[in-house]
């Protein structure tokens, strides 16, 4: 085993590191130590063997998916680096890897996840820190018959029906006052976007694998009012964004998911963009504080400056969430009022800037 080893080193194609990093290399094991694993030559090791190193672990594709052939990926904040690594054939294979997987049976096997259905570990990711999202958020089931895709209740006829039946409702009690489609499609799209949103990036920042947000696999199941209730996803990997970061991976959900979801709602002229982006950055904004206790605090103030202080998105376009929150009174507030208060019965909302101003 040791001479097939020798033989068959690994050899580094790309290394990419920045301040403060921790490392997690294959090299860093056993009884190499962690500054051994700093050193630009790597050793030649067990390539089977198990690695830890802070939150980070590693193992041989045998087990982890994710660990394509020839490819070794960490989370962020640790080094990256690439790995060409001919896997020889022995017939102790087995007996070792059987053995490290005991030894290292405590630890929180990140990579294994890979073994469990992606819906599955979502599913417990939404237990274990917003159980509430379960009743909203469905995850691989049979979706009901009048659940809708984008493009389904975008058309017309659709998006004219389920706008009739809400304002019914909001205007029961006041059928001879004027109705005004601007604020009612407001609220709709706060109820959208409010229920849709934060599980999704609760699942993109917290999950190892990407879920695929794109807007052919989420159905909205209206609510009999006509809003919306609740949403069904048929949950796919995002293969492309296997490796991303978190500002990477919701930067991909704004362009990818939110800005055609937003789209589709202004093409009928009733409402402005910028309304309901105004909206959809303070809902995101007030979620990441809720995840300041799941989160590394550097990655909520990165994923905070790139959403809502870079005028461009990672690909050159304009951020549509740029300034949508602000510094005011010493927090960060709303840029402008979503205008619920317009509509009948309808209280201003905590963070409405007309009461601060």
């Amino acid at each position: 085993m040791k001479r097939a080893l020798k033989r068959h080193s690994p050899t580094p194609i790309g290394r990419f590191t920045s301040p403060n990093i921790r490392v997690a290399t294959p090299f860093s094991l056993g009884k190499t130590s962690h500054r051994r694993a700093l050193c630009k030559r790597p050793a030649r090791v067990n390539p089977f063997r198990l690695a830890t190193a802070g939150r980070a672990i590693f193992m041989h594709n045998l087990f982890c998916r994710y660990c394509e052939p020839g490819f070794l990926w960490i989370e962020s904040r640790t080094i990256i680096i690439c790995f060409r690594i001919p896997i020889p054939y022995t017939g102790c294979r087995m007996a070792t890897l059987s053995r490290q997987v005991q030894q290292f049976s405590s630890a929180p096997l990140i990579f294994l996840q890979s073994d469990r259905p992606l819906a599955t570990s979502i599913d417990a990711l939404l237990h274990e820190h917003r159980a509430y999202f379960i009743d909203t958020l469905h995850l691989n089931g049979n979706a009901p018959a009048d659940s809708l895709t984008l493009g389904e209740w975008s058309t017309s006829a659709c998006w004219q029906d389920l706008q009739q039946r809400y304002g019914d409702d909001v205007y029961k009690q006041h059928p001879d006052q004027l109705r005004e489609a601007k604020p009612l499609q407001s609220l709709w799209a706060q109820w959208y976007f409010g229920l849709l949103v934060p599980p999704l990036m609760l699942a993109l920042i917290l999950e190892s694998r990407a879920l695929d947000c794109s807007p052919q696999h989420i159905r909205l199941q209206p609510h009999a009012i006509g809003r919306p209730a609740a949403f069904w996803i048929d949950v796919q990997e995002d293969e492309d964004a296997r490796y991303l970061n978190a500002v990477q991976r919701i930067d991909r959900l704004v362009q990818h998911t939110l800005i055609p979801m937003v789209d589709a709602i202004t093409r009928h002229g009733d409402i402005n963009a910028r309304l309901i982006w105004n909206n959809t950055g303070f809902l995101m904004h007030w979620f990441l504080g809720e995840l300041k206790e799941s989160i590394p605090e550097l990655t909520r103030l990165a994923l905070e400056h790139a959403l809502f202080f870079n005028k461009q998105l990672i690909d050159g376009s304009d951020n549509p969430l740029y300034r949508t929150v602000i510094p005011r009174n010493g927090t960060m507030e709303r840029r402008s009022c979503c205008q619920r208060y317009r509509l009948p019965d309808v209280q201003q909302c905590n963070s409405c800037t007309l009461a601060a101003s």
